[in-house]
């Protein structure tokens, strides 16, 4: 009943949703990590998502959880990526795309960037020295309602005490969002 006002709304300015899909899969048979942080400035705490996922969209493992005391949101998505790096290398990734909708993280990564501090310059470089380790590695920067289910996972793992493991079975929380990144969501153009 709540959603007829907004449907005469759309029809009466004739705006018609359009179904998204936001997967789109990495190259060469690569596996994509999604990942992203967040922050809780009142707190100044942040967490961590990160979700692999092989060429199909299938989803193989996830991790989550607390970040601890972060000074700022640029450190809380620099400690997600460090993490993501660490867990796909745990799973034996070779062939890596990582995602994330942090594009100014990624051009610190790449060099289009001034690093800003020496805190961050120190984990930018232990990233920088980890990706060399990969055969293969390429940066997708998404929107955050492209990366979905990524900042949910990691808005859940904020409430955690522990950091926690998934594999070959998606928290039920976030399935329904892998699922939508696939078949499409309805969105307003």
């Amino acid at each position: 009943m709540a959603a007829r006002p907004l449907l005469d709304m759309l029809n009466a300015n004739r705006i018609v949703p359009i179904r998204h899909i936001s997967w789109t899969p990495p190259p060469n048979n690569a596996w994509k990590i999604s990942f992203t942080g967040h922050h809780e400035p009142e707190s100044r705490t942040g967490s961590f998502a990160c979700i692999v996922r092989d060429h199909n969209a299938v989803f193989k493992s996830a991790i989550a959880g607390p970040s601890g005391k972060v000074r700022d949101g640029l450190a809380t998505h620099l400690i997600a990526f460090s993490r993501a790096i660490e867990f796909a290398m745990t799973e034996g990734i070779d062939y890596l795309q990582i995602e994330g909708n942090h594009p100014f993280l990624f051009q610190m990564i790449t060099g289009e960037t001034k690093i800003p501090d020496s805190e961050t310059r120190e984990l930018v470089f232990r990233c920088i020295h980890d990706l060399q380790k990969f055969r293969s590695v390429t940066f997708r920067s998404v929107t955050r309602g492209d990366n979905s289910a990524a900042n949910l996972l990691a808005r859940i793992a904020a409430e955690r005490k522990r950091v926690e493991f998934w594999a070959d079975i998606p928290p039920k929380d976030v399935a329904e969002s892998l699922v939508l990144d696939v078949i499409g969501r309805w969105v307003l153009p």
